[in-house]
């Protein structure tokens, strides 16, 4: 940064540490030099220490070869007199504590004398001290160990004794004491942290002046060891210690035996440099405080002396300036500064808050008109420049975009709150308008917390009193609830007439179903007759077979058609469809293939429904067989309950669901999915997405009609490749669920005699249902209306009364209740091909009145008939 560019007050502050500088330069120079010479003088003490410990091992192996030499001519040793060569040795180590032992090895190096007595025979044939000995003939140096008959760390020599041919007949061996080092340091006065480090040539660790307990015995650090074996003779340096951490001066030594090659000891030693320097430190720093004083003492006279006479004035005139620029006009300082360039300053600087006076009341008036007229503004009103950023907003527009002033979204972007899909649109009509033109543009936004909001706006060029375009003026509303509204109506449209769709188709299913159901009970019936008349291997019996089969297909599709127009007989009771689902699951896992995984995630509260446990299992059947299909290769099918709450908002849009407590049942696969289209006629009979031959299209439509038929609704959550999810709700109710009574025990068919009076006034029927009856042994009475029954009652009573439900001129339980008359407490059995909706204001499907559903076979009707008489 430039100088001028600078306050005063760091100017002057710069000034005087110009003129202090040298005297710095100096102070610093003086330590560095000092510090210099500091670490000369360690490195010599660190030679002197490594010289010393070389010295003082160079006399200790010196005195061992003269000892070695006396020793040798001793008529004890060279005649082997192990009593008198114990005695010697003992007394020769008990005045020389350097020493851990003395013995004497014969040639094949078991001792046979030693000054620590041996409680077993010891061989030190495998060492390098006695090997070397034996084959080099001269004083030889082993290698750290631990010795086997003192136990302590030692570094053991060898000398052989020779006879007068030079055949070596053994060798002495003397065991040097490891801890005789440390004592050095202690009469070496080096800094505080000094050490040393004695390493044989393996690199093993002989002694240590720090924590030797620890390391003695270790190997060295590999990379420092190489580093020493393969340098020269002696070296110093400075480095990082691989125990301590600190940066230490470090010297090294080699020492060699007379006649050997590879050094067998190093020495090495090193002093902390933050000892060595720590009186030079010591010294920079007082001196460098000195400094300190007198450079603080020149800054604050300086600042004393600038402050009353420059910078005080020229922050007078700086903050006079703040003021009228943030429109106190009113502000003066001809008075107080006076005198000089400065007070010169100060009377143009009043001169000029005169005129800005007269020319910010006129403007004043003007903004404060302008003010009004946008901030009373209902609508959003804005001022954006080229890349939209805002440079003014009314606050109506603030609100909608849940800003907490202008300050906060003032220079920021507009169209970086404007959604994805609308931000081109909106930049493009900005740089149009920028260029002279105008438009509209509805789009939607994201306010600062998260609020969405749609808005239309009116955008036309802001131009300056030279007619140039310098940013583009927008009026803009909030047209959220109209958007809402107009969503809202469409998905309620679509709602409708899918509903009204299933609603039409369903009429026609049931009265197709009505009509099938009449066909079906004669075919029914008279190829049931006609069983009995074929042997069961012949053709005939095979072709009727066939139309029995066939028949029954024809039952099934009409119950499916039934199902999607809510018109079939439902055997409703309380239930919890939990135990339901659980005990259903053995059923699917046999239906599914085992590379699918069926999970439950059933909900632990207890909720009741009132349903059909059949239909219920149909449901579930349906829905999970549909989810296999849309699954290849592994997969999941998932089947969940949940409790679930519809609330006003839900129920307006949503057709067909009504406020309150629902169960939700759920099964989701992980299959292939479905489009949009595919959903729109999903639940449509004979609609399907499947091969020919691979379905009938009624699925799904059964469930949907067992569902809306229950009283609750379905809906289908789907994308390609994800997979799909059905949705079930069914009301909840608060009653306890009922135990299922299922009979274990079959009856026996009726054999007594039994009368049956048969009213049906479709002639087909009627035919058939008697033939049926006779062949089952009953008697049978035919009626073809309600007329006729009471005419026929009247002449012969009967046991049970057979009527079909809607005739003409008089219900089924119309014409029992005449006949209750004359005989109370006659049975009947109610039949109708009519879906449930038209018979239940009949009152057949109440609780207690037995109705037979057309069409049905000889067993059915048999059942029923017996389920009557036995009740």
């Amino acid at each position: 940064m430039p100088l001028s560019r600078l306050s005063i007050k760091y100017q002057l502050f710069i000034i005087v540490f110009i003129i202090a500088l040298p005297a710095l330069c100096i102070i610093i120079n003086t330590g560095l030099q000092q510090r210099r010479d500091s670490i000369r003088n360690a490195k010599n003490e660190t030679q002197k220490l490594a010289e010393t410990i070389v010295r003082e091992q160079k006399s200790r192996i010196t005195a061992a070869r003269q000892l070695f030499i006396a020793l040798s001519k001793l008529p004890e040793f060279t005649t082997r007199n192990q009593l008198k060569a114990q005695t010697i040795l003992t007394e020769i180590l008990k005045l020389s504590p350097q020493y851990t032992n003395i013995f004497i090895a014969d040639p094949s190096g078991v001792i046979w004398a030693s000054a620590i007595p041996l409680n077993e025979v010891i061989s030190v044939s495998d060492r390098r001290y006695f090997k070397n000995a034996v084959a080099s003939g001269r004083l030889s140096s082993g290698e750290y160990h631990i010795g086997r008959s003192s136990n302590k760390a030692t570094l053991n020599l060898g000398y052989p004794l020779k006879d007068d041919s030079g055949k070596v007949t053994g060798v002495i061996c003397i065991g040097l004491s490891l801890d005789y080092y440390r004592n050095i340091l202690v009469e070496y006065k080096l800094p505080q942290g000094a050490s040393f480090a004695l390493i044989d040539h393996k690199g093993i660790i002989l002694a240590r002046a720090i924590e030797p307990e620890k390391y003695t015995g270790k190997p060295s650090n590999p990379e420092i060891f190489k580093q020493m074996s393969e340098g020269p003779d002696e070296e110093t340096s400075v480095g990082k210690s691989s125990v301590a951490g600190d940066v230490r001066i470090q010297t090294y030594r080699k020492i060699r035996l007379e006649g050997e090659s590879t050094p067998y000891m190093y020495v090495r030693t090193g002093i902390p440099v933050v000892a060595v320097m720590s009186a030079a430190n010591a010294a920079l720093s007082k001196n460098l405080m000195l400094y300190a004083i007198f450079l603080t003492a020149a800054i604050l006279l300086s600042w004393i002396i600038g402050k009353k006479y420059i910078i005080d004035r020229v922050l007078v005139l700086d903050r006079s300036s703040q003021r009228l620029a943030d429109g106190d006009l009113d502000i003066r300082i001809a008075d107080k500064v006076t005198g000089g360039e400065l007070g010169n300053l100060g009377q143009s600087f009043d001169l000029m808050a005169e005129k800005l006076t007269l020319r910010e009341e006129a403007l004043a008036n003007s903004q404060r008109f302008l003010n009004t007229i946008i901030n009373t503004e209902p609508e959003c009103v804005k001022l954006m420049d080229a890349e939209t950023r805002l440079l003014m907003m009314n606050h109506a527009g603030l609100e909608m975009i849940q800003a907490e002033s202008f300050e906060q979204v003032e220079g920021h972007s507009f169209c970086s709150i404007v959604t994805s899909e609308y931000r081109d649109a909106f930049m493009k009509l900005t740089s149009e308008v920028l260029h002279g033109g105008s438009g509209k543009l509805q789009y939607e936004i994201e306010g600062l917390k998260g609020r969405h909001l749609w808005m239309e706006t009116h955008m036309v060029p802001f131009c300056n009193k030279r007619g140039e375009t310098v940013s583009a003026l927008c009026i803009a509303r909030d047209i959220t609830e109209h958007k809402k509204t107009e969503h809202n109506n469409t998905i309620l449209m679509q709602q409708l007439a899918q509903s009204q769709k299933h609603e039409s188709i369903g009429k026609l299913a049931g009265g197709i179903a009505h009509d099938f159901n009449n066909l079906l009970t004669p075919i029914i019936g008279y190829a049931g007759l006609l069983e009995n008349e074929f042997a069961k291997d012949s053709s005939g019996a095979k072709r009727l077979n066939n139309i029995l089969l066939a028949s029954d297909k024809a039952k099934n599709l009409v119950q499916q058609l039934l199902s999607f127009s809510r018109k079939q007989v439902l055997d409703m009771s309380i239930l919890d469809i939990n135990p339901l689902i659980v005990s259903f699951q053995d059923i699917l896992r046999r239906t599914i293939p085992e590379n699918i995984e069926i999970r439950l995630c059933l909900t632990p509260d207890a909720i009741s429904i009132s349903a059909d446990r059949n239909q219920l299992e149909q449901i579930i059947m349906n829905l999970v067989v549909n989810a296999q299909d849309s699954i290849s290769g592994k997969g999941l099918i998932t089947i969940e309950t949940a409790p679930a709450v519809f609330d006003e908002e839900y129920s307006q849009m949503h057709i067909g669901a009504n406020p309150g407590q629902y169960l939700m049942l759920t099964v989701s696969d992980t299959g292939c999915g479905m489009d949009k289209e595919t959903q729109q006629h999903l639940f449509e009979p004979f609609f399907t997405t499947k091969g020919v031959g691979h379905g009938t299209g009624l699925g799904l439509s059964t469930v949907y009609g067992i569902v809306k038929q229950h009283g609750g609704s379905i809906w289908v959550y789907s994308e390609l490749g994800i997979g799909s999810s059905f949705k079930l709700y069914f009301p909840a109710v608060d009653e306890q669920p009922m135990e299922d009574m299922i009979a274990a025990v079959k009856k026996a068919r009726r054999q007594t005699a039994c009368s049956i009076l048969l009213v049906e006034d479709n002639e087909m029927v009627r035919k058939v249902t008697c033939e049926l009856l006779e062949d089952a042994g009953f008697t049978v009475v035919t009626a073809d209306g309600p007329e006729m029954a009471l005419q026929k009652y009247v002449e012969s009573p009967f046991d049970l009364l057979l009527s079909d439900v809607i005739m003409p001129d008089m219900t089924g339980p119309e014409l029992h209740a005449k006949l209750l008359q004359s005989k109370p407490g006659l049975k009947v059995l109610y039949m109708s091909g009519y879906s449930s909706n038209v018979i239940s204001c009949h009152g057949v499907l109440e609780e207690g009145i037995c109705f037979i559903q057309k069409p049905f076979t000889l067993d059915d009707l048999m059942k029923n008939i017996e389920s009557v008489l036995d009740a």
